[in-house]
């Protein structure tokens, strides 16, 4: 006994959390306490949101449109060439790999995210929303090269 004891750190710290003890910090029931600080965050995070859609709005066709500056088209086709099947969705995720990357797709991602950023401060399925604005900047994101 007296061995354990003395040696330092034997049985201290932090025990890793199980998958159980995960799982139900993600689907407890929240303290009220919390849902004035959520309410804050999410609607902060759909303005920031909304302000980035906005701005690729007036930019997008400039900047990564069949005929910008750097299109998407090129840096999708360029992605498919030098990486292998599984590698090229995880090291440049875009839903583009699946619509393409043409002046309508990129409109239609600006728009959905603008929709789902506003959604999104008026507090309409915000889970949801939070999912489709992170989903939409990401694939604009992936594909926009040096303008990230």
């Amino acid at each position: 006994m007296a061995l354990e004891s003395s040696l330092p750190n034997a049985n201290v710290g932090p025990k890793a959390p199980t998958f159980d003890t995960i799982m139900w910090s993600l689907t407890r029931p929240h303290p009220a306490g919390f849902l004035a600080a959520r309410w804050i965050v999410l609607r902060g995070l759909g303005v920031v949101f909304f302000s980035a859609f906005y701005s690729y709005a007036f930019q997008i066709q400039g900047l990564m449109g069949p005929h910008g500056i750097s299109p998407a088209v090129n840096y999708l086709a360029a992605a498919r060439e030098h990486l292998a099947a599984p590698a090229r969705y995880f090291q440049v995720p875009s839903l583009f790999w699946l619509t393409g990357a043409d002046a309508t797709a990129l409109k239609f991602a600006v728009g959905a995210g603008l929709v789902a950023s506003l959604l999104l401060v008026v507090n309409l399925a915000p889970r949801i929303c939070v999912a489709l604005c992170t989903l939409h900047f990401l694939s604009i994101i992936s594909v926009s090269g040096v303008f990230a």
